[in-house]
């Protein structure tokens, strides 16, 4: 079944075809995750105090929505198809050490946040639609690190110290897999991400009589991808570029896509 001058979109479903779906089409997946890592050290006394927190969070997340139909049998909708994988992450690593001493005092804390996420959405097929044909990707993420050392002497020496490593990877992506053949009334490929990413320290110390002594280290380290992309071999009206976002019937260039 195939389109012929004059003919409508109805007409491609007259007859029968090798699949056929009336109604909506979609696969979605949709995961939201909350982590919380808390932890801490406390320590007096009238001699020697110390005090010390590690604290380690690795954290690995894939969400994945695919649709695969047949490349070499059409398949019709009589609908809306949608591919949609999104997820919503929180994550907060909080550490907290605190020491007072008459004499020496020496609180230190180590947070080590790791943490990567893949959302795909990807529609492969010979696919007629008499709806919109969407295919969407969305990954939004907060981190936490945050971590505070405090030391008190009195007549003795006071130190405290602490140690923030942060390590962010983000991979999202909407396509349209190689060879496909897509028709609809409106197509759209959509990949939207945000990362928001706090890390903060401090690290205090108060001594009478004697020395303080404070200390911070704080690192960052953060990578993104997000793309929209048709695969090679796909039916296009026209060729797109690289990050491009196309939309509608004939299809239009919308935006870039960072």
């Amino acid at each position: 079944v195939g389109f012929q001058s004059g003919d409508t979109m109805d007409d491609a479903f007259e007859g029968n075809t090798p699949s056929e779906q009336e109604g909506e089409l979609s696969a979605d997946a949709d995961a939201h995750s909350t982590l919380v890592l808390f932890g801490g050290a406390f320590s007096a006394t009238s001699s020697t105090g110390v005090g010390a927190t590690v604290l380690t969070l690795v954290y690995d997340k894939n969400v994945d929505a695919q649709l695969r139909l047949s490349t070499e049998n059409p398949s019709y909708v009589n609908g809306n198809v949608s591919v949609n994988a999104k997820t919503e992450d929180l994550v907060a690593l909080v550490s907290v050490n605190f020491g007072v001493s008459n004499d020496t005092a020496v609180n230190v804390g180590g947070n080590v946040l790791i943490f990567q996420n893949q959302v795909n959405a990807n529609l492969t097929g010979d696919l007629t639609a008499s709806g919109d044909v969407t295919v969407q990707a969305e990954n939004h993420s907060s981190i936490i690190n945050a971590i505070a050392s405090v030391s008190g002497g009195v007549g003795g020496t006071a130190a405290s110290g602490a140690a923030l490593v942060t390590y962010f990877q983000g991979k999202t992506t909407a396509s349209l897999g190689d060879a496909s053949r897509i028709i609809g009334q409106n197509l759209k490929i959509l990949a939207t991400s945000t990362a928001n990413i706090h890390s903060d320290g401090v690290g205090i110390t108060a001594s009478v009589g004697s020395a303080a002594v404070s200390g911070l280290v704080n690192v960052i380290v953060t990578s993104t991808a997000t793309k929209a992309f048709i695969g090679a071999g796909s039916v296009v009206t026209k060729s797109v570029g690289d990050n491009e976002i196309w939309a509608g019937n004939p299809a239009k260039f919308i935006k870039m896509r960072a």
